[in-house]
């Protein structure tokens, strides 16, 4: 069983709800790409594999039979999903016909992949679990979304209003700063300098006041083995110092995140990279007991946020709450997911900008699904429930997107 070819399945089948030209096909080629990665993402968990480790057939036949059957189930329901999609994507011109083969091809190789699987499941236990996996998900579609798209709507904000070149350059320099300085106060200057370029004096006022505790205190306790980031790891923070700083950082990073969210054109859609690199540059490798304090806070006030952007079918907030749930759950592939989805909100402010391009819209889909894939592999070996609902999220958020986009 190729270790990441689960993963890498995703890539398709968001490329294909990208491109499909009727909303069912794209409906049905999105939810077998969230199915497929919960699937594949919690049968990964259920056998420890670190990234890129291979999973020996004899493995997953050790693994308790009703977990096994559960995690093939959710992944033949994607494989059977993206070949519905493909009959409902096919049309008469060559861009529908080309989706239906992308969908339809992806669908036969996530069962040729997992032929181990059922297997060691057996094949008629886990075309059961997908019968009853796919009802459930029906009722609770069914239960939720009328309710759902009742609420108001407020398009996410197009405009194109002129941004001076100077702000733009400093807002990237600062990024870049806070995703490649060696050092800690070049970090965090660098996010700091991103959030004054930005213009928004909410966003100031949230992150640099955090930005300025952070760095005092890191300073003075990480001043004798030095601020260097390949020395934080070392540094004499003690548990108490730790939870004082995580809360911190996480409120800057949190700042800078609500500052993308909108996925307007412009520079702005580049903080949430700035505010994921405080937390999985600093906190991650420096701070991990006070990172597993606040988890039981953060990653709740996470899926809060995927819910309320699930509901308003907003994409750039989807991506980055589940880059935040991510960094607090660096296991496995939570690191990749969550700088993968911090990008997001610039692919999408990338999309407006070119008038909605078919091409960004698609790579702003595979990028999205890919990470939230990774993401899915790290929060699930941490926080089990919480990972599920948050997948739950995004395939509500998905039709919800899909049903605002044909009435646009």
């Amino acid at each position: 069983m190729p270790p990441l070819l689960t993963f890498l399945l995703v890539v398709p089948l968001a490329a294909a709800a990208a491109l499909a030209a009727r909303p069912h096909g794209a409906r049905l080629a999105a939810l077998a790409a969230v199915s497929l990665g919960l699937g594949a993402a919690s049968l990964r968990v259920a056998l420890a594999l670190p990234i890129g480790a291979e999973a020996d057939p004899l493995w997953v036949g050790a693994l308790p039979l009703r977990s096994l059957r559960v995690d093939a189930g959710l992944q033949l329901l994607g494989a059977f999903l993206a070949i519905a999609a493909a009959g409902l994507a096919w049309g008469p011109d060559l861009r529908s016909r080309g989706t239906a083969l992308l969908s339809g091809a992806t669908g036969a190789t996530i069962i040729v992949a997992l032929l181990p699987a059922l297997e060691a499941a057996g094949v008629v236990p886990v075309f059961l679990a997908t019968l009853a996996l796919g009802a459930g998900c029906w009722v609770a579609g069914m239960l939720l979304l009328p309710l759902l798209r009742r609420l108001p709507h407020r398009p996410a904000g197009d405009s194109t209003h002129a941004e001076r070149p100077a702000w733009a350059v400093l807002t990237a320099l600062g990024t870049i700063a806070a995703v490649v300085a060696p050092h800690a106060l070049v970090v965090l200057a660098g996010a700091a300098l991103a959030a004054a370029a930005s213009r928004r004096i909410v966003v100031a006022i949230v992150v640099l006041p955090a930005i300025g505790f952070a760095g005092w205190w890191l300073h003075v306790i990480g001043a004798p083995t030095g601020l260097a980031l390949s020395a934080l790891p070392e540094g004499p923070f003690s548990p108490a110092a730790e939870a004082m700083l995580v809360p911190a950082l996480a409120v800057a990073a949190a700042g800078l995140m609500a500052g993308a969210a909108r996925g307007r054109p412009g520079s702005n859609a580049l903080l949430g990279v700035a505010g994921i690199a405080l937390l999985l540059r600093l906190c991650v490798p420096a701070l991990p007991a006070g990172m597993d304090g606040w988890r039981t806070v953060a990653v709740p006030l996470g899926v809060l946020v995927m819910w309320a952007a699930a509901a308003r079918g907003a994409l750039a907030p989807l991506a980055l709450a589940g880059a935040w749930i991510a960094a607090f759950a660096p296991a496995g592939g939570g690191p990749t997911g969550a700088w993968l989805l911090a990008l997001v909100p610039a692919l999408v402010a990338g999309s407006r900008l070119l008038s909605r391009a078919v091409p960004v819209r698609a790579l702003t889909s595979m990028v999205g699904a890919l990470g939230g894939a990774f993401a899915l592999d790290g929060v699930l070996r941490t926080e089990v429930v919480y990972g599920v609902v948050a997948t739950a999220a995004v395939a509500i958020a998905t039709e919800v997107y899909i049903s605002r986009a044909r009435h646009t």
